[in-house]
């Protein structure tokens, strides 16, 4: 409630009778007046000039008229400090205004008269009439004197509000110390800073001990006061303030619950059903000791153990269990609980149901993700904790896709796992790869854009295959493969194709012996069961004027590595294929090779015929539209090409081209999606169409030129109708395609980091 504005009555302060006055000033006219004049002129002395008030009343004197004509005085509304003026002049009524008066003669001059003094006294006895005296007594808000009406505020005003918060409301009850609760007080209206007005506290804390406080120091703006509970409890308070206008109370029920110290947060153990989590015999059973707290990897569809356990954590102080209940040592080595949990609850987030009784129970999950595991445990006297231990069971599906990133700067290479059925990637894992590679031989290709595609075909000329029909999810390996590159100096035969295997459920990287073997960079690689086969690719000869393609083709097993050549000749390019055997170039008049010995190849395999896709002419961009794929014979997966119809449309600038149920597709940054009927062998269009408003809307629009068709990406898919498209522009443009509806979906962000490889197995 605020207290009412003041305002005084016009009558008593308005401009026709109080005015700002200046004692005893005077300057000469210095211009004849004349009666019915508006102006004053003076003559100029700034010193005088600039004492005059900005508005008042001035006198005109001189000795030449009669007498009772000699002084006549003005109300001026200006003055004019440079031209020395006066304007506006009032002629006031009691002076005469009859004759003229003569410069140099007549003083132009300001004095404190009766009549201001007569004004001032007259408003103050008005004003001190209006205000009335202390002792007024009102009895109504507007009626009286202000005096009576701001004493009948201050009542209303001043009147307490008790208010008081506590803390801590929940705690733990000490033997012999208690517990400790602060009380602070959050009262309204005490009026501290008014004379006479002591601000007195009284308490009522529940048990029985009452505690009266007397605050007069004005310097403390929310007193506190503290109190012992000795006792577990559940405890109303109240409090009571009182000043000179008043008093009030409040009443808090049930505010403080005075407890037993909360237990410890539990110790919870996660492992294989009959195992200890560290067992060795069990593989991809893995305690990351890195990790706070430590994680296990477990397959879909596995049943897990979770359990804590009453024994005593050795050393603890104050000693308590592993599920965390405090214990007294009753005798040696025998531990009493001195609040006994009676009841656990969990929450797994996973398939099963849990009872509330028991301190272990069991996991079920059927889809990949990180869980966390809760676990809330309450005493017998109701106090609670809940231990909560974020992504502490790593569940893998049976097949995932794996996206390889670089960190900035780095050649260490770290793998992020994404379920087909979750859709969301895990945290990236811990361990790294190391990928040596060189792509400084590029270097001689004189213009930036076609040096930066080629770097770019370079750094994606990778491969991974399973090595063996195990999935991921069940602790499978696979074989990464990429091409080593080489520095200027060196030839095309020190080129080679570098391995690792991953085990993505382990999360380990090893480097194969023997695995490593000489091919130079661009090639192609098909994965065949349990063997890698590499084609096409530079030869290591690239003559003046020239830039054929090597046409070695190289078998390699991915058990121990040894590798198998066997060579193709022009018959097994049948048709117009025979483009395979070169790479598009364009020469110098030294017939040097300016933008690269290399193609731009796009490839996919379905069942066992390999697809091709590769640039028809040279550029700064890719120029993809050619369209092959492979024949096996007898003997030989790969044993000729054959041509087919060319991709439709305009030439692709990037894109990758993935293998789904209902036929192949290639993607790229325009949502026109191309597939190609491998029964009809015809190309058709499909998906929301070229840089379509729905798909531009499923992308990073926070990035300039996000819908550029030049923007790389990498592709997956996950064996069935569903492609996953990660665009290396931004993290958050990673986009799902379904095959059977032709529609396109965006999922979650992607890890951060330069993308290397994005494969399934």
């Amino acid at each position: 409630m605020a207290i009412p504005e003041i305002t005084f009555p016009v009558a008593l302060d308005t401009s026709t009778n109080l005015y700002n006055v200046a004692d005893a000033l005077s300057l000469p006219l210095a211009r004849d007046y004349t009666p019915g004049d508006t102006t004053v002129f003076v003559a100029p002395d700034p010193v005088i000039m600039a004492q005059f008030p900005d508005t008042g009343i001035i006198t005109l004197t001189e000795n030449c008229s009669p007498t009772e004509y000699r002084a006549v005085s003005f109300y001026y509304a200006a003055k004019d400090n440079i031209n020395f003026t006066f304007t506006n002049l009032t002629v006031l009524d009691e002076t005469p205004d009859v004759t003229e008066k003569k410069a140099g003669v007549t003083k132009v001059s300001m004095n404190v008269t009766a009549q201001h003094h007569n004004a001032i006294k007259n408003a103050a006895l008005s004003i001190e009439g209006y205000l009335g005296v202390s002792s007024d007594l009102g009895v109504l808000p507007f009626e009286g004197t202000i005096n009576g009406r701001t004493n009948f505020l201050l009542k209303t005003v001043f009147t307490p509000r008790a208010w008081f918060i506590a803390f801590p409301t929940l705690g733990k009850i000490t033997p012999g110390l208690g517990m400790e609760v602060t009380f602070t007080s959050y009262c309204l209206y005490l009026g501290e800073e008014l004379p006479d007005n002591t601000v007195t506290y009284k308490w009522w804390f529940g048990d029985g001990q009452p505690y009266t406080s007397s605050t007069p120091d004005l310097t403390t703006t929310n007193p506190v006061v503290t109190h012992i509970y000795l006792e577990p409890d559940i405890y109303n308070v109240q409090m009571q303030v009182t000043n000179k206008f008043g008093s009030d109370t409040v009443l808090f029920r049930s505010m403080i619950d005075a407890l037993y110290l909360a237990p410890e947060a539990a110790i919870i153990v996660v492992g294989w059903p009959g195992t200890a989590p560290t067992d060795p015999s069990k593989p991809g059973l893995l305690n990351f000791p890195t990790r706070t707290p430590p994680y296990i990897k477990a397959p879909a569809g596995a049943y897990i153990d979770v359990y804590t356990s009453d024994l005593p954590v050795v050393g603890s102080d104050p000693l308590h269990a592993e599920n965390g209940e405090y214990l007294e040592e009753t005798s040696p080595l025998v531990y009493t609980p001195i609040d006994a949990i009676v009841s656990y609850t969990w929450d797994l987030s996973d398939t099963l149901s849990h009872g509330t009784t028991s301190p272990a129970t069991k996991a079920l999950y059927t889809i990949g993700g990180d869980y966390q595991v809760v676990l809330r445990v309450d005493t017998n006297s109701g106090a609670y904790r809940i231990t909560q231990n974020e992504k502490y069971i790593n569940v893998t599906e049976r097949q995932n896709a794996w996206l390889f990133t670089f960190a900035t700067g780095t050649n260490d290479v770290s793998a992020s796992e994404l379920g087909f059925l979750n859709e969301t990637f895990k945290t990236k894992q811990i361990t790294y790869g190391t990928i040596t590679k060189d792509s400084s031989f590029l270097d001689y290709i004189p213009d930036p854009k076609n040096k930066a595609r080629a770097i770019n075909q370079f750094n994606t000329n990778n491969n991974l295959n399973a090595i063996s029909s195990t999935p991921s999810g069940l602790d499978g390996f696979c074989l990464l493969s990429w091409a080593s590159g080489r520095s200027p100096s060196q030839t095309s035969t020190s080129e080679t194709i570098k391995c690792l295997n991953y085990n993505g459920f382990q999360e380990t990287y090893d480097v194969p012996s023997g695995f490593e073997f000489s091919r130079p960079w661009n090639w192609i690689a098909f994965n065949g069961p349990s063997v890698n086969y590499y084609i096409l690719g530079n030869a290591v000869n690239q003559p003046a004027g020239s830039s054929p393609t090597n046409l070695n083709v190289s078998m390699q097993n991915l058990i121990n590595g040894t590798v198998q050549n066997y060579s193709l000749s022009a018959a097994n390019f049948i048709g117009s294929a025979d483009l395979l055997q070169n790479n598009a170039a364009s020469y110098d008049t030294f017939g040097t090779n300016i933008t690269g010995d290399y193609s731009a190849y796009r490839t996919a395999l379905r069942g066992r015929t390999g697809y091709i896709l590769k640039n028809t002419t040279v550029g700064q961009d890719f120029m993809i539209k050619a369209f092959f794929s492979t024949k096996e014979s007898a003997s030989l997966l790969i044993d000729s090409f054959i041509r087919l119809p060319d991709m439709t449309g305009p030439v692709k600038t990037q894109g990758q081209l993935v293998n789904l149920s209902t036929g192949l597709f290639f993607f790229n940054n325009t949502g026109s999606v191309m597939q190609f009927d491998v029964t009809a062998n015809a190309w058709r269009t499909g998906g929301p169409g070229y840089n379509s408003i729905t798909f531009s809307n499923l992308q990073d629009k926070t990035v300039p030129d996000y819908d550029n068709e030049n923007n790389p990406l990498v592709a997956t898919t996950d064996f069935a109708n569903n492609a996953f498209l990660s665009f290396d522009y931004s993290n958050n443009a990673f986009i799902k395609f379904n095959d059977i509806d032709l529609s396109f979906s965006k999922l979650a962000s992607r890890p951060s980091g330069t993308q290397w490889l994005f494969r399934s197995y």
